[in-house]
This record gives C-alpha cells, sequence and structure tokens, in this order.
C-alpha cells in the first residue's frame, strides 16, 4: 500500500510534458482496445444479418400494432436512456 502511495505521488509529481504523453499513450491505448474487442465481438457473432434486415426489420412484440410507433418509441428511449 506504501509502494502505491509512493508511485502515485512520484507520477503526479511529473512535469506537464510527461504528463500529456502519458494521457496520449492512455487514451490511444483504450481507442484500440475499444475497436479490437467491438471487431472480435462482430467476427465471434454467429447468425449475422444484412444492414437492410438490422435496420428496417421489426418484430411487433410488444402488442403496439402499428410497427412505426413501436420503432419510434425505442429510439426515443435510446436516445434518453431509459429502457
Amino acid at each position: 500500500m506504501a509502494a502505491l502511495t509512493v508511485l502515485t505521488g512520484v507520477v503526479n509529481s511529473l512535469s506537464t510534458y510527461w504528463m500529456e504523453k502519458m494521457t496520449k499513450t492512455y487514451v490511444i491505448f483504450h481507442v484500440l482496445v475499444l475497436l479490437s474487442c467491438s471487431i472480435a465481438l462482430l467476427v465471434m457473432t454467429k447468425p449475422k444479418h444484412d444492414a437492410h434486415y438490422v435496420f428496417t426489420h421489426v418484430e411487433a412484440t410488444s402488442g403496439w400494432s402499428p410497427c412505426r410507433i413501436q420503432f419510434l418509441v425505442r429510439i426515443s428511449l435510446c436516445l434518453v436512456d431509459n429502457d
């Protein structure tokens, strides 16, 4: 625990030049991890659908008869981050 405290103190006392380099490295690393995980998930998915199916196919399973209203409700819930 003491070593972690000392390491944190040393890192925080570096000049802004080195802090900027660490931040850039951190951002690049995390973007690369995000892209590689996204690509891996897309490749590993077994039943793949084409873009037309993904963006136009809506199944009315909620009981609402007009699929367009159901689609708009889904989009609005995604935009306001409620599900």
